[in-house]
């Protein structure tokens, strides 16, 4: 799915927030002789931060399940288990709070064996997709799956826990620079409660200079309560943290509310939204289809082209909206995802724009039915942006020629921080978005223009 792009390079560039896992990836990359290629030029005196949210003084008592003792206390893999945190990260003196989601997306096959998929989102970004194993009371991680699909199979697997605790017991897995040393029980404060848990360290030493250390805290009956991550690249400190607030484990609930499913096929409002079946036409949400771009200017002086591939992961829950996940990655990035949402209301789509727009607002990019002379406005917080339909047109592509519907747009900065630009976009049934010319304008000189057209569509379903 990464057209041949060597899936342990993008592993290493993915250095991701609360993904200790990964953080090993990278050690036993770097152990491979694999240099790590992004460096941080400014040093930085960052002290923790850790988060510091209103803390339940009630003490959990009533567990989601029967405690049994053995490692399967510690990880709950069901399909329909939930488990949301407060995310905390501290960079260079700025500190972010947002949410982050653990969920069970299901069973998978590692190798000969099959696993049990687990993935984190952090405020809606998939940060890791882990594949585990339970067996003679010890959980492995048996891969990872990255965000292409691709699966990387960790042989041997690497053995992340152990039961029992034994205060001070160690150990290093093979083929990877780091160490677990277990700690004491201890009794953790977080959103959700109070409750006794044991503490887990790690160490990864990528050099004498780099290092990263991950705390984590697990309780029986919820598994991780808690994780407090450090890095130091160049100097340069991050720290990151994860609280848990809210379940869904065993069917029972309890704390933060969590949404009903986090990872589907379907949009909840499918069987009942009279405008969902002509909307999906031209939003195609069926999962693990990816739609191929050739990004262009047709102006530029040194002609040059670059790919785009357009995956669809399927339904999730960014700040409780249900959306359309869609993992984007850019052949001018070294092919490193980034995540773009799509929300139905009604009859209306809408985008959440990580770019010209603050993070949390939601762009109404399509109202339908899409009749010509429609036309809509949406303003933001920094930007402003009308919208007309324009009417029926066919439109030629590189995958073709379509019968599409344009839509054009004028984007224009209120506060003069974004340059102003009209953009057309073509879309066609079964298709989606097939044709999409951007006009920047320029202060000086003649506009810029770029233009971005579909390929090909890979439809892995089939």
């Amino acid at each position: 799915m990464l057209n041949g792009v060597n899936g342990k390079e993008l592993v290493f560039k993915l250095s991701v927030l609360f993904i200790v896992f990964l953080i090993v990836v990278a050690a036993a990359s770097r152990h491979n002789g694999k240099p790590e290629e992004s460096r941080k030029e400014e040093n930085s005196k960052t002290e923790a931060v850790y988060s510091t949210p209103v803390i339940s003084e009630k003490e959990l008592t009533n567990l989601p399940v029967v405690v049994k003792g053995g490692v399967q206390d510690y990880f709950h893999l069901n399909q329909d288990d939930l488990k949301l945190f407060e995310a905390t990260t501290t960079d260079n003196n700025e500190i972010r709070k947002t949410e982050a989601i653990m969920c069970n997306p299901g069973k998978t096959k590692a190798g000969d064996s099959e696993g049990y998929v687990q993935a984190l989102f952090v405020d809606g970004v998939e940060e890791y997709r882990l594949i585990y194993g339970l067996k003679d009371n010890q959980a492995l991680v048996l891969g990872h799956i990255d965000a292409g699909g691709e699966k990387t199979i960790f042989d041997p697997p690497m053995t992340v826990f152990k039961y029992p605790f034994k205060k001070g017991d160690t150990w290093e897995p093979e083929g990877f620079s780091i160490k677990y040393e277990t700690g004491g029980e201890e009794i953790v404060s977080i959103p959700i409660g109070k409750i006794k848990a044991y503490k887990l360290t790690m160490s990864v030493k990528f050099n004498s200079e780099d290092r990263s250390t991950i705390d984590e805290w697990y309780a029986p009956g919820l598994g991780l309560v808690k994780r407090n991550k450090e890095r130091i690249i160049d100097d340069n400190k991050t720290f990151e943290s994860l609280e848990l607030k809210g379940y869904r484990i065993n069917g029972k609930t309890a704390g933060a509310a969590v949404p009903d499913k986090y990872i589907t096929r379907r949009f909840a409002g499918e069987d009942t939204n009279p405008m969902y079946k002509e909307i999906k036409e031209y939003l195609p949400t069926d999962i693990e289809i990816d739609f191929v771009f050739k990004e262009y200017e047709p102006g530029a002086l040194i002609p040059k082209s670059t790919e785009t591939i357009y995956s669809t992961k399927g339904m999730t829950v960014v700040d409780g909206k249900e959306m359309l996940m869609l993992v984007s990655v850019r052949e001018d990035t070294d092919f490193i995802p980034s995540n773009e949402y799509c929300h139905i209301d009604g009859d209306t789509v809408y985008k959440i724009s990580r770019a010209m727009y603050e993070k949390e607002e939601m762009v109404p990019v399509l109202k339908f039915p899409l009749k010509p002379g429609k036309t809509w406005e949406y303003k933001g917080k920094n930007a402003k942006e009308t919208f007309t339909v324009k009417g029926k047109e066919k439109i030629k592509t590189i995958a073709g020629e379509f019968d599409s519907v344009r839509v054009d747009s004028v984007f224009v900065s209120l506060d003069g921080k974004e340059t102003d630009y009209s953009k057309s976009v073509w879309y066609a049934k079964g298709k989606g978005r097939v044709k999409q010319c951007t006009r920047y304008r320029q202060q000086q000189g003649k506009d810029r223009e770029v233009v971005e057209e579909l390929v090909e569509v890979k439809d892995y379903n089939q």
